[in-house]
């Protein structure tokens, strides 16, 4: 049989009648890819009823299968098994070509009862070995399975000759070798799952607004939108029926040449079948089956309130079915283009979602829209959906006198819902719903959004899924300066630099700065100056700041900080979001990285982290409370402010996350013993979280923050030597003395890094006094601080060395010694450092030839380390102080040799960020000066200390 003949036998058929029962929206998910291909200028190809329902070829190849039902589907399905058996098929015809992946999309949902998918969904990349491994074992059981079932029904065909039937089975032997050769990363990892858990009609609904809105585009050139619709649907149906496979394609030229068509000559492309059977025919099936299932979801239950309730064609209704409230202020005046944008969308579209973080002006907006256009509409109807949708459409009573509504029948909150639904769709007109605040309650927001007599706008801090989206537009410093001074009674310059800046903090929210002018209005000493310091200490919670304000949309007056309360009110956070939230709202405010914070905890549960952060994020991201940009998370400042405000009135607040702070200190403390540039990444979340937590609220988290701002100093020694680093360090060991035991080994590694501090600066006495109370501390843990006992004790060493105290210097390296012999501590890095000092003695001793072979023996014995464990910056340390050596010695050629090996270690480490290394980089271009021009030139002569 030749090479592949046997995928040929068992390869599927899989040209699709012309209509069937997914047909409309597998057509709209194929026109919704090709437009969207359009206008991304992508040079993709989309092929209709070719290998599979979809094809895409461009930088790779991508196979979808489109199903439409309204059953739930799992791994026992035959729909799924026969999915994963064609994407088999296709995966052993074009696996040597470009890039392949599969996609399974389908508007239902997944059974309760099915795991694994839903595990495998939640981690796609199938970076969890045990979940990788049930599953390619439950692909590779599935696909057997399907290869004889196909060989059962080939074989057994009356007309099948002998011959055939031998090749079926050698084929399918074949396919089951290719099979056994399967592996996680060769196919299943090309697989993803789609199950948007919609009923048909909801998903074919909004897959058309989507394309609707796609079609809206500038690319389009204004061409009316259902016509360019009825024109592209009709060509991917005459694509799908042309017997040249090849010729069913989809491109982006072909929609440039429709486009270059006048406006009364473009209409010739419409497919009157086509059009006539989805604009009647499926119109009408739709209307027919919500119609059936709006009845069918209570009728038993609701057959006789329904005889009872036979309502008029000729029934009114008021124009206000609901009380509609008005804006009682004058705080923005530049919202018409939003306004505009708006009345636009609703044209296209019956749902928008305005978004924006709490206090942007959402409400107010919604308000001035519907003033605005109020009389273009023959109903409206306004809810405030708090606490939560269902809740506040049943409760409103305006609402259920005007739709003379009676809920006596009904046992259940879902069944009125139902209820309502059906008499709002009794309405005629032009109507609107305003959906005012609307917090996750989409199993009643399906119901309403499925009216289609409705316009919809929904304001709301989450993004809600599958529904258009618009996120208001910040204002400007003259809007924000005219809220302030009109508030404040205050008259200051809109380019005020302390207002600016306050701006900036509060992210011109316009809440925010009107809360904060009316405080500083009720107040008798407070100005903008105060009022924003106490913002940024974090003292909102100061009794000389509970100043109470009247507000317009509250009955009674509140404090600034209680109404910042009530407005970011944490609500619907699982505990896992909640703790992890708490964790970002101390980091910086934009530019964290979901890798970094899952690195934090090592890189053995970095798959793990990153798994959990990213869904955590994910969520986050949708319900409102932060912004996801790419891997990147951003979170509004005054809700950090507010989480650690509210985190720090608890009971051993900060505590949960302790784990998260013991991990970051870790991670800085462990890289930069090794490679300091790994811990830089890092940094910024270490100081944002010591700036955060002020000193007063660290009670049950002190010795972890003392032990992170430890680790934080130590890798900024690596890059600088200032006086306020050096402040920094002093103060940190006098806290570290009032809260720590006199024998803690935290305290004894402060000690001796305070120590290296003033070493540092020169102050070389008072580096020995601290060396000698690290040395002094951390013997009384000997055996468990050894290591770092050793460190301090080769610390003290070097010091003696510069004070040229030689028998000082003597009798400590005699004592170290000891205790390596004591413990047995024999790794290359003591022994390294024990050359190091043992040269620098003999250095300061005159004997430079001794100290020439002591500085090469480091060095060796240094380069015998793993490259992973070892820290090159001491590598560099030893070169340095052997050049001077050699140059002092007069041995020019290895003097050149050496240079080259630091400027090596140099660019490879990009040690750039070390004032030490930049002055190793001044004394080598000294000495090569000295060297090309033959004059002396001043050469330091000083020994580096590491």
């Amino acid at each position: 049989m030749i090479d592949k003949d046997y995928i040929k036998i068992f390869d599927i058929n899989t040209d699709a009648v012309a209509v069937n029962r997914g047909f409309y929206y597998q057509y709209l998910i194929t026109l919704k890819k090709w437009i969207q291909n359009y206008i991304d200028k992508k040079n993709t190809f989309v092929y209709c009823e070719v290998d599979d329902d979809i094809k895409e070829v461009g930088n790779s190849l991508i196979f979808t299968q489109v199903k439409c039902y309204s059953r739930n589907f799992s791994l026992k399905s035959d729909e799924i098994k026969k999915t994963l058996f064609n994407f088999f098929i296709q995966f052993l015809k074009n696996k040597q070509d470009i890039p392949i992946g599969f996609c399974f999309t389908t508007n239902t949902g997944l059974v309760k009862s099915e795991k694994l998918i839903k595990a495998w969904m939640a981690n796609p990349e199938l970076t969890d070995s045990e979940l990788a491994n049930q599953i390619l074992k439950k692909v590779k059981e599935i696909l057997n399975s399907e290869i004889n079932k196909n060989k059962r029904k080939k074989t057994e065909k009356k007309t099948i000759v002998r011959k055939e039937i031998d090749l079926i089975k050698v084929a399918a032997e074949q396919l089951k070798k290719q099979v056994a050769y399967l592996s996680i990363d060769s196919f299943v990892k090309y697989i993803k799952w789609e199950f948007l858990d919609y009923d048909p009609i909801l998903a074919i609904d909004l897959l058309f607004e989507e394309v609707r809105q796609l079609l809206s585009h500038e690319i389009f050139k204004n061409k009316p939108v259902s016509i360019i619709e009825n024109i592209l649907l009709s060509e991917i149906f005459r694509c799908s029926q042309l017997q040249d496979s090849n010729k069913r394609v989809l491109s982006n030229s072909r929609i440039d040449e429709i486009l270059n068509n006048t406006d009364s000559d473009i209409n010739r492309f419409v497919d009157d079948r086509l059009i006539s059977l989805l604009g009647v025919k499926f119109e009408e099936i739709e209307q027919n089956f919500k119609n059936i299932q709006r009845v069918q979801n209570s009728f038993e239950k609701r057959l006789d309130s329904f005889d009872d309730r036979i309502i008029l064609n000729d029934t009114s209704y008021p124009k206000s079915l609901t009380l509609i409230p008005k804006s009682l202020s004058q705080d923005f005046n530049d919202s018409q283009e939003s306004i505009d944008y708006v009345i636009k969308k609703l044209l296209e579209t019956n749902h928008l979602c305005i978004n924006g973080n709490g206090g942007v002006g959402k409400t107010f907006f919604a308000k001035s829209f519907v003033s605005q256009i109020n009389e273009q509409y023959d109903h409206i109807a306004w809810i405030n959906s708090s606490p939560n949708l269902t809740k506040s459409i049943l409760l409103n009573a305006a609402l259920k006198q005007n739709l003379k509504l009676d809920f006596n029948n009904q046992t259940n909150d879902e069944e009125r819902i139902d209820i309502v639904c059906s008499e709002l769709q009794r309405i005629d007109g032009k109507n609107l719903l305003i959906i005012d605040n609307y917090e996750n309650d989409f199993r009643a927001l399906k119901k309403i959004i499925s009216l289609d007599n409705w316009k919809i706008l929904i304001t709301t801090r989450e993004r809600v899924p599958n529904l258009l989206n618009y996120t208001l537009p910040g204002i400007d410093k003259e809007i924000a300066s005219k809220i302030f001074c009109n508030y404040s009674n205050e008259e200051i310059d809109s380019d005020n630099s302390i207002l600016l800046e306050f701006f900036e903090y509060v992210n011109y929210n316009p809440l925010i700065i009107k809360l904060c002018g009316k405080t500083i209005a009720n107040s008798i000493d407070l100005n903008l100056e105060s009022l924003y310091s106490s913002i940024k200490e974090q003292k909102l919670d100061n009794e000389s700041l509970e100043i109470e304000i009247d507000l317009s949309e509250e009955d009674l007056p509140h404090t600034i900080l209680a109404y910042l309360y009530k407005t970011f009110e944490l609500k619907n956070l699982t505990k896992n979001e909640e703790i992890y939230l708490e964790f970002l709202a101390l980091l910086p405010s934009e530019e964290v990285s979901i890798k970094d914070i899952a690195l934090i905890g090592g890189k053995e549960s970095y798959n793990k982290n990153l798994k959990d952060f990213t869904n955590w994020t994910n969520s986050l991201h949708k319900k409102g409370w932060i912004e996801r940009v790419n891997g990147e998370v951003r979170m509004y400042r005054l809700v950090q402010e507010l989480i650690i405000y509210k985190t720090r009135k608890q009971q051993n607040g900060f505590i949960s996350n302790v784990l998260l702070f013991n991990w970051l200190f870790h991670r800085i403390d462990e890289v930069a013993q090794s490679d300091p540039t790994l811990s830089f990444p890092f940094l910024k979340y270490a100081e944002s979280i010591l700036k955060a937590i002020k000193e007063e609220y660290r009670q049950s988290i002190y010795q972890p923050l003392l032990l992170l701002e430890n680790a934080l100093l130590n890798s900024y020694t690596w890059i600088e030597n200032t006086s306020a680093l050096h402040q920094r360090w002093i103060d940190l060991v006098k806290r570290a003395e009032l809260y720590l035991p006199n024998d803690d080994v935290n305290l004894g590694i402060m000690y001796n890094n305070l120590g290296y501090s003033y070493a540092r600066r020169n102050d070389i006495e008072t580096a020995v006094d601290y060396f000698k109370k690290s040395i002094f501390t951390l013997t009384k843990q000997e055996e468990e601080s050894i290591n770092v006992l050793i460190n301090s004790l080769n610390n003290l060493t070097q010091a003696y060395l510069v004070l040229e105290n030689l028998p000082s210097a003597d009798k400590i390296q005699k004592k170290t010694r000891q205790l390596l012999k004591k413990y047995s501590l024999t790794t290359k890095q003591f022994e390294a450092v024990s050359y190091f000092l043992r040269a620098v003695f003999l250095m300061k001793s005159e004997n430079f030839r001794g100290a020439i072979e002591q500085y090469e023996l480091a060095i060796q014995t240094h380069l015998k380390i793993e490259k992973d464990s070892r820290n090159d910056f001491l590598l560099l340390m030893y070169y340095s102080n052997l050049i001077l050596m050699l140059f002092k010695a007069k041995q020019s050629d290895k003097v050149i040799e050496n240079i080259d090996n630091i400027r090596e270690i140099i660019e490879t480490h990009k040690m750039s960020y070390s004032s030490v290394v930049n002055e190793v980089k001044i004394m080598i271009d000294n000495i090569n000066d000295f060297y090309q021009k033959g004059v002396k030139q001043q050469v330091p002569t000083k020994a580096y200390k590491s």
